[in-house]
């Protein structure tokens, strides 16, 4: 063999090598190509939205055919075929969430007794505090140890809503020592009747709603372990939101968890405004200077003619507020203190 021939050789099965080698490379890289998904980045959103329903849906109608076309085998078919038609209405409709109309919310001091505190020393007139003890409310009121909020809901919407849940966010410190408008107890306590009672223990570090016994101010098990609240259209709902504390000045506001058609939902009570709030009261029943704990202290009722430390008020006022010295000032023997809510 001539020389120039073994090069041809040697050339062309180099040569041949190389190609396929290159020819093996080249496919492999195309078949890659091809088993690679295409990324949904190669749409624009509203394309890729419509091809996502468009692919459940097709899936659903063969669920849902398949189901159709099973109704002369089994009476479950049917069933199956329904389901399947809810299941594309519900991917293609988008309900608006759940939400309720609170129509009032109204504080209620639930106890026997109507003993308000303020946060610090102050100087009140007799109409300011009948006020506060008439209406546990008014600047700067504080009612101590439990408290309501009579709160009534209305459904508008076309379908009923489920609540399924009532939070309370709190924020606590110490108790406030202020001033005291000390009331004896008027009447036996308790709320109104025919509302749905739901209470919170403040003193809890997770407080959970319970159910609220409005009569005896008891509360007890989960309220909504077992069961939901429903809120029929237009048939108002009454709530009566109880809170509790013996340890701490509390701010607190309600979350209320709804679920209906649409997407579950929260709401909060109050919606707007400041939170509500609550003291424990540092009244020392034992003591024989009960109102000791307090900067400035006011007593109510009859019991002030012959209070130790109080300012006696005029013969047709023994009904009336008087100031007294909460270091020296001692009920008299006749005087009821404050039910212990």
């Amino acid at each position: 063999m001539s020389r120039r021939s073994s090069n041809w050789e040697a050339h062309r099965t180099r040569s041949g090598t190389a190609g396929r080698g290159a020819r093996r490379w080249h496919l492999g890289a195309a078949a890659q190509r091809r088993s690679e998904p295409r990324s949904p980045e190669a749409l624009p959103a509203p394309q890729q939205a419509i091809r996502t329903r468009v692919t459940a849906g097709a899936a659903t109608l063969l669920i849902a055919a398949g189901g159709g076309i099973g109704v002369a085998v089994s009476a479950h078919a049917q069933s199956a075929f329904d389901a399947g038609w809810d299941w594309i209405a519900s991917l293609l409709r988008d309900d608006p969430p759940a939400r309720l109309t609170v129509s009032s919310v109204t504080p209620m001091d639930v106890s026997a007794g109507a003993t308000v505190i303020y946060a610090r020393p102050t100087r009140l007139t007799q109409q300011q505090m009948e006020h506060a003890l008439e209406t546990a409310t008014g600047p700067g009121v504080v009612v101590p140890n439990a408290m309501a909020e009579k709160v009534v809901l209305t459904n508008t919407g076309s379908d009923t809503v489920y609540v399924t849940d009532i939070a309370v966010h709190k924020t606590c410190t110490r108790p406030l020592n202020g001033t005291i408008v000390y009331a004896p107890p008027g009447g036996n306590g308790g709320g109104p009747e025919g509302v749905v009672g739901i209470g919170f223990d403040l003193d809890s570090p997770h407080p959970l709603a319970q159910k609220f016994n409005a009569d005896s101010l008891k509360l007890s098990g989960r309220y909504f372990l077992n069961h939901d609240l429903p809120v029929v259209k237009d048939i108002p709902q009454t709530l009566l939101l109880f809170a509790r504390t013996h340890r701490s000045y509390c701010h607190y506001s309600y979350e209320i968890t709804l679920h209906g058609d649409g997407k579950p939902t929260t709401q909060k009570i109050p919606d707007k405004g400041r939170p509500y709030q609550i003291t424990a009261d540092l009244i020392a029943d034992k003591s024989p200077r009960p109102l000791a704990a307090y900067q400035t202290a006011y007593v109510s009722g009859e019991q002030n003619i012959t209070a130790g430390g109080a300012q006696k008020p005029s013969a047709s006022s023994n009904n009336s507020i008087v100031k007294v010295d909460p270091k020296t000032w001692k009920p008299s023997p006749e005087y009821s203190p404050p039910a212990r809510r």
